[in-house]
């Protein structure tokens, strides 16, 4: 695996990382994020609703897992 690939392998775990952390801290065990509970301790409350939006590919108000690490 070249220098690329690995960075990328290691930066979708950093993002699967994030998703695990946000559901485990909501208490809902659903494997997914509602708007807010992914907005919960963005560091940057202004930009966060605009990566939801982004990311939330079917526009169904939650993030899955592989919508949030697709980005």
């Amino acid at each position: 695996m070249g220098a690329c690939a690995e960075a990328r392998a290691w930066l979708q775990w950093q993002f699967v990382a994030m998703f695990c952390a946000a559901e485990f801290t909501s208490h809902a065990g659903d494997d997914k994020l509602s708007r807010e509970e992914f907005l919960a301790n963005q560091p940057d409350p202004n930009e966060a609703p605009k990566r939801f939006d982004a990311f939330d590919a079917d526009n169904d108000g939650f993030l899955s897992r592989e919508e949030f690490i697709s980005k």
